[in-house]
């Protein structure tokens, strides 16, 4: 059985202390039986992370997600796992307002993170424009060194990653733009509409997941516990996404499937 005070001491064995921006990914059931269920990890959270902390979690919508666009409001369930359901419907939480891709928060900063996302610095991909936009919570806590806690869930769910994606794109595009190239490169990156078209001249270009994680553990970016049969880790987001974005800037071969590779290579070559 794993109580609340367990949570509580494992997340300060990672690192996390008073005051601290955590953003959570979670599996509820990976620890085995929770004494009170999603509300004990919920509480931990918030006891370690205090009056001046915040909480942040994602809150999809990933049933009918073709449709997200049409279908989205305010107080649409969260499919991201139980806890970030339960975490969602608190009175203090906030959330922001954004189809794909929208969080909640609970905390200091929680108005600060959720107030806007898609409003400004709109960026180009397969998600749509305004996930991963300049004035997302992503950036946000990308901005603000965020730590990433995963409770159970595996890197492969880390979110932050298609951030690195988009801003990635956007340099890229940009570098085309500047030589009068735009249209010839931005038509080879697929849209939210036509991301279900990927072929060999329509692609988003996904960091490869199995390496991030790899990449992660290697260069000691991430401090690990076991709580109950969850394994926990923890990492720093722009510690993380910086690492990365230079090393797929760098080497777009060694993160990219090869058609994806040369269209970044082809950019960075102009």
């Amino acid at each position: 059985m794993v109580t609340c005070k367990d949570i509580v001491n494992s997340l300060r064995s990672l690192g996390i202390s008073e005051g601290d921006t955590v953003l959570v990914h979670s599996s509820l059931k990976s620890f085995g039986r929770v004494e009170n269920g999603a509300d004990d990890v919920i509480d931990a959270l918030l006891t370690v992370v205090g009056e001046s902390g915040t909480v942040v979690m994602p809150t999809f919508v990933m049933k009918d997600f073709i449709n997200a666009y049409k279908t989205w409001y305010m107080d649409k369930p969260s499919d991201t796992g139980y806890i970030t359901e339960v975490f969602r419907k608190r009175a203090e939480a906030k959330r922001s307002n954004q189809a794909t891709h929208s969080v909640a928060a609970i905390g200091a900063k929680a108005e600060f993170l959720t107030e806007t996302h898609g409003q400004s610095g709109l960026r180009y991909g397969a998600y749509g424009d305004t996930p991963f936009s300049e004035d997302s919570p992503w950036q946000k806590l990308y901005d603000m060194n965020a730590k990433v806690i995963m409770l159970g869930a595996i890197y492969e769910k880390y979110t932050l990653r298609h951030l690195c994606e988009y801003t990635l794109v956007d340099k890229a595009l940009k570098i085309a733009k500047e030589h009068g190239k735009y249209d010839e490169f931005v038509k080879n990156i697929c849209s939210f509409e036509t991301r279900h078209l990927r072929s060999e001249d329509l692609f988003w270009p996904y960091l490869n997941h199995v390496k991030y994680e790899e990449e992660i553990f290697k260069n000691g970016f991430n401090k690990q516990v076991i709580c109950g049969e969850a394994t926990l880790n923890c990492s720093k987001a722009k510690d993380v996404c910086d690492f990365m974005m230079a090393a797929a800037w760098e080497n777009p071969e060694e993160w990219f499937e090869p058609d994806i590779a040369r269209w970044y290579l082809k950019i960075k070559a102009l």
